[in-house]
C-alpha cells in the first residue's frame, strides 16, 4: 500500500514539477524579450531611429525564436518598427499588428504607448484611422491613477498633427454625480491656477502639462491635488483644497 501509494505521489510529482519549470522558463524567456523591448523603447525616445530599428527588430526576432510571436508584450516593438520603417506599407502593416496585440492584455500604460505611437504613425503616412487610435489614446490614459510618460507621448503626438489631447469636457450630467467637495475643489483649481504657477515660480508658456488628481486619504476625505510640469521636467504639486 505503501508503495501503491508512493507511486501515485511520483506519478503525480512529475508532471506538477516540469510543469513549474516550464513556468519559471517561459517568465525567463518573457523577461528577456521585454527587455529588449525597452530598449527598443529607449532608443525612438531617444532619437536614434537606426538603433531603433536594430533593438525592435531584435526584440521581434528573439521573440520568434522563443515561440512567443503573438505574445502581447512585444506589441510596443511593432509600433517602434511601423515608427521606423522606410517602407509605407510595411509601416501600416506593424502599426495594425502593434495595436491588435496590444489589445490582447497589455497594460494600461503599455495600450496608450502603442495606440499613440501607432496613431502618431498612420497620421504621417496620411491615414485618418490614426485619429481614432490618438483619440482612444487619450481615454486610456484618463482612465489612468499616474500616467506617467504615456501623457507625454500623446501630448507631442497629438502637437504635431494639430489635435487636442486635451479630455472632452465633461457634461453637466457627470458634474453632478460628483460630491459637493469635489465640485467646490474643481472651481478652486480654476480659480487658483495663476496663482499656483507664480507660488512654483512657472511660466505659463513653459507648462507642458497639468493635471488633477481626485483622492481619498486614510482618513477617509476626499482631496484633489495639482500637478505641473514645466518644460524643464520639473513637476510641481500642490494642495487645491
Amino acid at each position: 500500500m505503501s508503495n501503491r501509494s508512493g507511486s501515485t505521489y511520483a506519478g503525480t510529482s512529475a508532471p506538477r514539477s516540469t510543469a513549474i519549470t516550464r513556468s519559471r522558463a517561459d517568465q525567463r524567456l518573457t523577461a528577456h524579450v521585454l527587455a529588449l523591448v525597452s530598449l527598443a523603447i529607449v532608443e525612438v525616445d531617444d532619437g536614434t531611429v537606426d538603433a531603433a530599428r536594430a533593438a525592435a527588430d531584435n526584440a521581434l526576432d528573439t521573440a520568434r525564436a522563443f515561440g512567443l510571436p503573438g505574445y502581447h508584450g512585444i506589441a510596443p516593438a511593432f509600433a517602434v518598427a511601423a515608427r521606423t520603417a522606410d517602407d509605407p506599407e510595411i509601416a501600416r502593416s506593424h502599426a495594425l499588428h502593434a495595436v491588435e496585440l496590444a489589445r490582447r492584455g497589455t497594460t494600461s500604460l503599455g495600450l496608450a504607448y502603442v495606440l499613440t505611437s501607432c496613431g502618431d504613425t498612420l497620421l504621417d503616412l496620411g491615414d485618418d484611422d490614426g485619429e481614432a487610435l490618438l483619440a482612444e489614446a487619450r481615454e486610456v490614459v484618463d482612465r489612468c491613477v499616474d500616467p506617467g510618460i504615456a501623457i507625454s507621448h500623446l501630448t507631442r503626438a497629438s502637437a504635431r498633427h494639430y489635435r487636442s489631447s486635451a479630455p472632452v469636457a465633461p457634461t453637466d450630467a457627470l458634474v453632478e454625480q460628483l460630491t459637493g467637495r469635489v465640485r467646490t475643489c474643481i472651481e478652486h483649481y480654476r480659480k487658483g491656477l495663476s496663482l499656483h504657477l507664480v507660488r512654483h515660480g512657472v511660466e505659463l508658456s513653459s507648462l507642458q502639462e497639468l493635471r488633477t488628481e481626485v483622492y481619498v486619504a486614510g482618513n477617509f476625505r476626499m482631496y484633489v491635488r495639482a500637478y505641473a510640469k514645466d518644460d524643464r521636467g520639473k513637476e510641481h504639486v500642490a494642495f487645491v483644497w
